[in-house]
């Protein structure tokens, strides 16, 4: 039963959503401004703030504003794609406003090419404008498998 697990508490409250929502906190180049966020809690806190995003809770610069807020400056790829990508698994949630996430975290640099094709699915990976379709990334992703493991020794 869920009783039985110890959930950890939410670090994107109400209260947070609406702060950030009305502009109350904005990211300062001293420290974080909102605190409490760090590296143990940095997954969870990306995880809630995208899950929050493709809720609709969030506008795309707020979603900006609370990592910059957080204080993560450092390199968050892999958390930041991570977390767009369980939520993309998620039912119900548009995937498309999570394809335009990725792609805004790319050219912010918050997010690497690299992270995208690495933990991405191919809709993702698309969605995120990192491949042109999803036919020609197959494709070349066949191609490549074939010839890495296929190489015969003549």
């Amino acid at each position: 039963m869920a009783e039985d697990y110890e959930l950890p508490e939410r670090l994107v409250t109400e209260a947070l959503l609406k702060d950030l929502n009305e502009g109350k906190i904005v990211a300062s180049e001293v420290g974080a401004t909102i605190p409490g966020i760090n590296a143990e809690k940095q997954q969870q806190y990306l995880l809630e703030l995208t899950q929050e995003y493709s809720k609709g809770k969030l506008e795309l610069d707020t979603f900006f504003q609370a990592v910059a807020a957080a204080g993560l400056n450092g390199d968050i790829s892999s958390d930041l794609m991570e977390a767009i990508w369980l939520v993309w698994l998620q039912p119900g949630v548009k995937q498309d406003e999570l394809g335009e996430l990725a792609k805004e975290c790319i050219k912010k640099g918050k997010l690497s090419r690299r992270a995208v094709m690495e933990l991405g699915e191919v809709e993702l990976i698309v969605a995120a404008g990192q491949a042109p379709n999803k036919l020609g990334l197959e494709q070349r992703e066949r191609k490549i498998f074939t010839a890495t493991f296929y190489k015969q020794d003549k």
